[in-house]
This record gives structure tokens, C-alpha cells and sequence, in this order.
């Protein structure tokens, strides 16, 4: 049994990270107060991780990419399973559409790879209230952004009162 430094409670040594710095082998804090210590600081700093996340990403771009794709073909089960719940998502937040609304999206998407050939700028077509959040994959919901943009905007959506 072992005190955990934060909590105050004795636990039993499964409830504590591994450390074989320590005499023991075991952090003083338990994973419970580690778990929520990092959530804490999470929310206290997320503008800021969001921002370094970004920064990384941007400067690391192709190893990045090479990363995933290692990932995707190592989980090929998983990323299809993400892939079909969004398209699932979209599917059923995508509207009737008329055939001019259908023009609109090819038209957005055939914009966006046609600037990021002219200007060598990478773009993404961006939902402006993103299908995660109950947008719809309409044209009016629709954006192109360069990518680095769309990064730093994330899910996020303000609401406008």
C-alpha cells in the first residue's frame, strides 16, 4: 500500500504509474490525481497547447503526413472505421439537395484544389459550422480556407447571437 501525495489516500500500488527513479518503482501521485491534474491543465492552457500543437504541425508538416500515413496503413481496421462515421455524419446532415446546390459544392471543391495549384498554398474546403457540431454539408455552409487556418479554427464555431 502506498499514500498518494495529493490525494492523501492509501491506495494499492496498481494505482500508481510505474517510476524507476523512486525507491519504490512507483510515482507519489496516483493515476487518478495525474489523470486529473492533466485534464486541469489542459483546460488552463488550451489556447496556448493549441498553439504549439499548430506551430509543431506547421513546421513538421511532411514528417507529420509520413506519420499518418505509417498509422493508416497500421490501422487500417480504425481509420476506416473513422472514416465511416464521418461520412455517415455528413450523409445524414447533408440535405435535399437541387442540382444547383450540387454545382455549388463541386464548384467550392474544384476552386479550392484549382487556388492551391495556382498560388502553391495548401487549401481545404471547411464547413463554417463544422458536421461535428450539427452543420450541414450544404453550400452555404461551406468555405475555402488555407490550411493553416483551418488547423487553428479546428471543430471550433462560435454561435452568433
Amino acid at each position: 500500500m502506498k499514500t498518494c501525495s495529493s490525494c492523501k489516500i492509501e491506495k494499492i500500488f496498481e494505482d500508481f504509474h510505474r517510476n524507476k527513479t523512486r525507491k519504490d518503482g512507483f510515482c507519489n501521485v496516483c493515476k487518478e490525481c495525474t489523470k486529473l491534474r492533466a485534464k486541469s491543465h489542459y483546460e488552463n492552457n488550451k489556447e496556448h497547447l493549441s498553439k504549439l500543437r499548430q506551430k509543431y504541425y506547421l513546421a513538421n508538416q511532411k514528417k507529420m503526413r509520413k506519420q499518418a500515413t505509417v498509422w493508416r496503413k497500421q490501422n487500417v481496421d480504425k481509420f476506416r472505421g473513422y472514416s465511416a462515421q464521418y461520412r455517415m455524419k455528413k450523409r445524414a446532415q447533408t440535405p435535399e439537395l437541387t442540382k444547383d446546390e450540387k454545382q455549388r459544392i463541386e464548384d467550392i471543391y474544384w476552386l479550392a484544389k484549382d487556388l492551391q495549384a495556382v498560388t502553391g498554398e495548401v487549401y481545404h474546403v471547411d464547413h463554417i459550422r463544422p458536421v461535428s457540431k450539427g452543420g450541414l454539408h450544404h453550400p452555404d455552409n461551406l468555405q475555402i480556407l488555407p490550411a493553416d487556418l483551418n488547423f487553428k479554427k479546428g471543430c471550433s464555431y462560435e454561435e452568433s447571437t
